[in-house]
């Protein structure tokens, strides 16, 4: 399998690098910059932490009825202990999601969701492997000329803003002269946000795929990354294998819908966020990503490059300068230019 031989071929690399580095390429300042994410030490780190506490994030359900309320633990995987479990494994994809039952109200009067804390679970002096400024995204100095000429790139498309007043949604936005409907989601679990959200706006994307009628007038735009770097990469896998399978069965029923994948981004790292967010997770992340869906009749907005390239500071959701970039081209694929 394609993923397979990415998985293999990057571990091998990243475990014997003495150095873990990118090269960031400023386009408007004109200069090469090249940075030390983590020593290989960290990564090993990063490596055990996945795969050996993949519930180090506290995720916590409330439930209510009537004045009765209690909040238990959530996670897609749970320890066992004496406590029964409520079992939420969505019926159409398989995704699992599991509470601890509270004691004394049933599964099905779940309310809201949200996260509680994190553990870190480091070892002995593994701290000072993530400190910011020595050993976590570091500039490394160039030993001779760091200039490259770079040419300006044509304008496409004029971006139009669209307001929000909530981050999970669901969103709607309308644009009645000119008939355009936009509408947003925020994914099923896991959500890593302390943000309370309702469990009844909580949907797979593979579910809200297979609710569309599609079509020559329908643009859909996937982003799914984020919220899963902290768990065992295979959790990843499988949900992006739902989901390009549902768009599958969305191109074969309507061939004329337009599908675009948002990959992922390089964000800024501190300690507590490296340990859950690494970039070195998030690029395995895109790298399964892009090859699952190669082949398909999908196109790509590549945010993972766009942040690589761009002098403005790395950010989980980024800066206006990369969204500009982003929105051009997420249009030029929507509103190609004719001709020339």
């Amino acid at each position: 399998m394609e993923v397979s031989r990415y998985l293999r071929k990057y571990g091998i690399i990243f475990l014997f690098l003495a150095v873990f580095v990118f090269m960031f390429v400023i386009y408007s300042m004109d200069i090469i910059e090249v940075k030390l994410v983590h020593p290989s030490e960290a990564i090993t780190v990063l490596r055990r932490l996945n795969r050996e506490q993949p519930d180090r994030t506290d995720f916590r359900t409330f439930f209510r009825s009537g004045s009765v309320s209690e909040t238990t633990a959530c996670n897609w995987c749970l320890r066992p202990n004496q406590q029964p479990l409520c079992n939420y494994t969505d019926l159409n994809t398989g995704e699992s999601w599991f509470c601890f039952k509270p004691k004394n109200l049933s599964c099905n009067t779940r309310i809201t969701h949200f996260m509680a804390g994190v553990k870190k679970n480091l070892k002995a002096n593994e701290e000072k492997l993530f400190q910011s400024g020595v050993n976590l995204k570091v500039s490394i100095q160039a030993s001779g000329p760091a200039a490259v000429t770079v040419l300006p790139n044509k304008k496409d498309l004029k971006e139009f803003n669209l307001y929000r007043n909530n981050k999970f949604g669901p969103l709607m936005a309308l644009d009645l002269a000119n008939d355009i409907m936009m509408t947003f989601r925020g994914h099923g679990p896991p959500i890593i946000s302390v943000t309370i959200i309702p469990v009844a706006q909580m949907h797979y994307v593979a579910n809200e795929l297979d609710g569309l009628t599609g079509g020559t007038n329908t643009v859909v735009v996937v982003s799914v990354w984020a919220h899963f770097c902290p768990f065992p990469i295979q959790m990843y896998i499988r949900r992006i294998q739902d989901i390009r399978r549902a768009v599958v069965r969305l191109l074969d029923r309507a061939p004329g819908t337009l599908v675009i994948i948002r990959t992922a981004n390089l964000r800024a790292l501190s300690l507590d966020v490296a340990l859950l967010h690494s970039d070195w997770y998030a690029l395995h992340f895109d790298k399964v990503l892009k090859a699952m869906f190669k082949g398909l009749n999908v196109h790509l907005v590549d945010a993972w490059e766009m942040s690589l390239a761009h002098h403005v500071p790395h950010e989980v959701h980024p800066l206006p300068p990369v969204v500009t970039n982003m929105i051009d081209v997420l249009l030029s694929y929507i509103c190609p230019q004719k001709g020339g």
